[in-house]
């Protein structure tokens, strides 16, 4: 099967994952539950929680676990969004084509349907971890890590470093931070989260850890390329007001191919001690590689 046919698959099992997992739309308060449903149902790549599921895959995880640990994932990343777009932040006006959710209801509630898509994900994560058979040790350092994703020395360390970059001068070094906490630590969250969950070895999980920071980067400096490129930008990539300076704004655009492209086959190199088990990460892997020409 080919990797597209495999990526449609798994997002038919993510969208059934986060329909059972959000609360119903009619819930009491109405109006905060059909906010926090509004950013996740206007759809999206589900790229974090495919990795969740193939991840678990590798490393023989139970699916009754591995399946909370992928909205788990997709429930942060979907917060993240709703508060990169309100004014104080990205001041962003649309998302996935629909009105951002700060607009279609109000600032208030999203800021509230981003809390409690936040805590959404960290009750899904203690039930999984209930669910399983990690042991004491294992389950803080699964605990740890979402901490630490969500954090800020993680994600909220980086949008930090973006607003910041709106208006100084940085260098590469910065870039990388900004980069690897904003998006990298999520994307480390879903690799290593499931191969803690599956009791992989300390081996396996170095080995996952690099795949998942150079992924992370690599997704990112594609990003970057495409927003340069006004055939291929997305609708959200131009609604942004405040932009902050990008690889492509401090490097040019060839070295940041070259740096893209590398940083992929080091994804894909780094599993090699996986054999063809692996097949879908390293599928997944130049599916990131092919998105810059």
């Amino acid at each position: 099967m080919s990797f597209e046919k495999n990526a449609a698959q798994a997002r038919e099992e993510v969208e059934v994952i986060l329909a059972r997992t959000l609360p119903p739309a009619d819930t009491f308060p109405p109006g905060l539950h059909q906010a926090m449903r509004y950013t996740i149902e206007a759809g999206g790549k589900r790229l974090r929680p495919l990795l969740a599921l193939w991840v678990g895959e590798l490393v023989g995880a139970e699916s009754r676990v591995i399946e909370p640990m992928a909205a788990v994932v997709e429930l942060i990343h979907n917060c993240s969004l709703i508060l990169d777009d309100l004014p104080c932040m990205d001041d962003g006006f649309r998302r996935h084509g629909k009105p951002a959710l700060h607009l279609a209801f109000d600032e208030s509630t999203a800021l509230l349907a981003a809390e409690g898509l936040l805590m959404l994900a960290f009750e899904v994560l203690g039930e999984a971890i209930a669910a399983s058979t990690l042991k004491p040790k294992d389950a803080g350092e699964l605990l740890s890590l979402f901490g630490s994703t969500l954090g800020s020395s993680g994600m909220i360390g980086g949008q930090q470093v973006d607003l910041q970059m709106v208006q100084s001068r940085v260098d590469i070094q910065v870039m990388e931070y900004r980069h690897s906490r904003k998006t990298g630590s999520l994307f480390h969250l879903a690799v290593k989260g499931p191969a803690l969950i599956g009791q992989a070895s300390s081996e396996s999980i170095q080995a996952l850890e690099v795949y998942a920071k150079n992924l992370g980067l690599a997704y990112q400096i594609a990003d970057d390329l495409l927003e340069q490129t006004p055939s291929t930008a997305s609708s959200e990539d131009k609604a942004a007001r405040r932009k902050a300076p990008t690889f492509v704004d401090l490097c040019g655009r060839e070295e940041a191919v070259q740096l893209h492209r590398q940083l992929v086959t080091t994804a894909e190199q780094s599993l090699s001690a996986f054999g063809p088990a692996a097949r879908r990460l390293i599928e997944f892997a130049q599916a990131i590689g092919e998105r810059v020409p």
